[in-house]
């Protein structure tokens, strides 16, 4: 069995890297706040962040909010309340090419579960997949009670000892003669 540290505080996390027209579901875990500028950046202003469950990478990552859905955020859920909520988010650009800025689209979600990511296919062995039509179950018709003699396997005799003995005896070079 491998070790597997109980972590008690992560101290650096991936940044969610967002590609655009790509939906991501994500669960806000932290309020929306001001990164620093580090000494060589060429921008003049702190990008605000957040930190994001991914449920598709399922762990824990910081997102760079820009301005537009950090407004759209504030305006539909004043007072901090998107915290804990689940979002499907979709970056896309703008139809006018005059804008190089991103739009967003986001949609509060339920929480997706495990089940939503792996879904498991509950179809009944008697369903043509293909159709949807249920077949007719014809093993029970055919089936009379007895096994068929075609397939009953015949029981292996085993060797006799002096054989066994004769297969596993050290040859002279070390290794077991066959």
């Amino acid at each position: 069995m491998a070790f597997k540290p109980k972590i008690l505080n992560r101290i650096t996390v991936r940044q969610l890297k967002m590609r655009l027209n790509r939906p991501y579901y994500i669960r806000i875990e932290k309020e929306l706040y001001m990164g620093e500028i580090l000494p060589k950046a060429t921008i003049d202003k702190a990008p605000t962040l957040t930190s994001v469950f991914n449920f598709e990478d399922n762990e824990i990552q910081d997102m760079v909010c820009n301005a537009i859905f950090v407004n759209k955020l504030h305006k539909s859920y004043p007072e901090h309340n998107y915290v804990g909520k689940s979002f499907e988010v979709v970056m896309y650009n703008s139809d006018d090419p005059a804008k190089k800025y991103k739009l967003f689209s986001i949609a509060e979600i339920a929480e997706p579960t495990y089940e939503d990511f792996h879904p498991v296919d509950n179809t009944p062995a008697n369903v043509d997949i293909e159709t949807g039509e249920i077949r007719e179950n014809t093993f029970d018709d055919e089936f009379d009670g007895e096994t068929p003699e075609e397939i009953i396997v015949p029981a292996v005799e085993p060797e006799p000892e002096a054989v066994t003995r004769a297969k596993t005896k050290k040859s002279s070079r070390g290794d077991y003669a066959r």
